[in-house]
């Protein structure tokens, strides 16, 4: 019989958990958890994940990990604040276990290029990795292994890409209010989505932010940090076309029923390869993993995505990392991941507090898919 695997939750009361823990089932399971509340303000919810007071841990903000959390764990998910997270990855390695980090290694890229080095220097590599869910989404994993080769192959380089991922206010992220501060990454590293997948599916290396612009389009989220970025990119690579360029446009906080995911590839002989990706929760409760188009000038194909959930292969990946099996992602991938976050982060030039005009154009062009 396979043995199961003790997982510690770090934020385990929070948004990320909630969507990992239903993926479990019978090889990992939660056995304590960390977070900075009472455990009796988040009582009922760690109690449906099985979690008793003995084995929750309630420390200070930006407090030191207890060593009694360790004690029998063999994997530990990160997700707290993102500000947290290098100093609670470096804590969990240096316990002896491997480390599941939500979104971000750190927040910004000295931060990075400091746990990159700690990490290779201490023989940990391939037991820590960023969980930057879209890379495993069906529809990712689809491009990766048929669409992306099979565009290529017949429609030449890439010449540009578009993408647009935006949503409309939620409660959810009225309560993540912090996720928009500069000191946990601000926007872009929120909605790293198509950067990463343009990074490490398509192999783009982002030379340089051509420009970028921050936008305040919902006050009720953060009155001065921008909740939506334009930005321009020059790309490089292999399979990319000279002068190659990205745009990309994330928010949050838009108009109700404004959700748009959508990432379009432009190839060198005119053919358009367009991925239509399905919010995380709908995928889980309708099974829709999302769509694509290839139009090669007036020639459609069309496809679904299927497969697992991106969470079920989180679980794949603990297991991998805690028996010495296997990494998601190379040390170098990670930096070519989190590249055009710092590009990003230096190239806003202005931030816009925008009027209901601003923003409903910026929506449009969003929609549009503007160059």
């Amino acid at each position: 019989m396979a043995r199961t695997y003790a997982l510690g939750g770090i934020g385990a009361g929070g948004h990320w958990y909630g969507r990992l823990h239903p993926f479990l089932k019978e090889r990992v399971r939660l056995l304590k958890a960390v977070g900075i509340t009472r455990f009796e303000d988040k009582h009922d919810i760690l109690e449906s994940y099985g979690l008793t007071k003995d084995r929750y841990f309630q420390v200070v903000v930006g407090g030191s990990l207890p060593n009694a959390f360790f004690e029998g764990i063999d994997v530990v998910h990160v997700a707290s604040h993102n500000q947290f997270h290098q100093a609670q990855t470096v804590e969990c390695l240096e316990h002896g276990v491997a480390v599941v980090v939500e979104k971000t290694l750190a927040i910004n890229e000295a931060g990075t290029e400091d746990i990159l080095t700690y990490i290779q220097r201490n023989g940990h590599e391939g037991r820590v990795a960023p969980h930057v869910h879209y890379l495993e989404k069906a529809l990712a994993l689809e491009l990766r292994h048929k669409l992306w080769p099979w565009a290529r192959q017949r429609s030449g380089k890439l010449v540009r890409a578009i993408a647009t991922f935006i949503e409309d206010v939620s409660e959810d992220d009225l309560r993540r209010q912090w996720l928009f501060k500069p000191e946990n990454g601000g926007i872009f590293m929120d909605w790293i989505h198509p950067s990463a997948m343009l990074a490490n599916v398509c192999g783009a290396h982002f030379a340089s932010c051509e420009d970028a612009i921050g936008y305040v389009v919902n006050p009720a989220y953060d009155p001065a940090n921008p909740t939506a970025i334009e930005a321009h990119f020059r790309l490089t690579g292999p399979n990319l076309a000279p002068n190659a360029s990205a745009t990309i446009r994330v928010g949050k906080g838009f108009p109700p029923g404004v959700r748009f995911k959508r990432l379009r590839l432009e190839f060198e002989k005119g053919a358009v390869l367009e991925l239509a990706f399905t919010d995380t929760e709908k995928e889980i409760e309708t099974g829709q993993k999302g769509n694509w188009v290839f139009d090669d000038q007036g020639s459609v194909e069309k496809g679904r995505a299927t497969g697992p959930s991106s969470y079920e292969l989180l679980v794949d990946e603990m297991l991998g990392m805690i028996e010495k099996r296997k990494a998601p992602l190379s040390l170098a991938e990670m930096r070519e991941i989190y590249r055009p976050v710092w590009l990003c982060l230096a190239g806003v030039d202005q931030v816009v507090r925008a009027d209901a005009s601003q923003v409903d154009d910026l929506m449009q062009r969003a929609i549009a898919m503007k160059p």
